[in-house]
């Protein structure tokens, strides 16, 4: 007679399950914005060159913002003020975490964040560093320590890459040839 195993019968119980299965589809998730980065490519128009961040991750909080505020508005009326107010600071989390888009020319490189509310602009000849950081991300720092990082969520790292060495010249963008994890901040002309 062969042996059968239930899934109850082999310790999993159904909220195990369900936590396998959510951690799995968070993994995805992860993963999938992480490939749409690196197969998007920036845009163009003339001179400038636009560095997105990806569209699911623009789709996602682009969604979830109105959504959390709304359930917000909805959990108020029961009268569950812990929930509100988590959920509230929720949607205030998500809206100052939304990526910025990213904007090069010749004169200047420049953010804009917070559905435009925020815009950060380092003029070429401002940037003190330019290169990869420890969190895998490219970034320019400017004299008065303004920062606009291109990181892997945002599309086209080696559009972004070139286009540094194309309109500043003076940048070295430190990429260390023995692995793929850049290393710490090296000031510019230092070598």
């Amino acid at each position: 007679m062969p042996l059968e195993l239930h899934p109850l019968s082999a310790g999993l119980s159904p909220s195990s399950i369900q936590q396998v299965v959510e951690t799995g589809a968070l993994v995805f998730v992860i993963r999938f914005l992480a490939v749409e980065a690196r197969l998007e490519r920036a845009s163009r128009r003339g001179e400038l060159t636009i560095f997105r961040p990806v569209l699911f991750l623009r789709m996602g909080f682009g969604l979830a913002v109105p959504t959390m505020l709304y359930a917000t508005s909805q959990v108020i009326k029961t009268g569950e003020w812990l929930a509100a107010i988590l959920g509230f600071s929720m949607a205030v989390l998500m809206f100052l975490n939304w990526p910025g888009t990213i904007f090069v020319d010749g004169n200047a490189i420049r953010e804009i964040r917070w559905l435009g509310l925020k815009h950060n602009r380092i003029a070429w000849k401002d940037v003190v560093y330019a290169g990869g950081d420890l969190e895998n991300r490219v970034t320019v720092r400017s004299k008065d320590d303004h920062v606009i990082s291109h990181t892997a969520y945002h599309v086209d790292r080696d559009e972004f890459i070139e286009a540094l060495k194309k309109y500043c010249p003076q940048c070295s963008y430190n990429q260390h040839p023995e692995g793929p994890q850049p290393g710490p901040w090296v000031p510019l002309g230092s070598s």
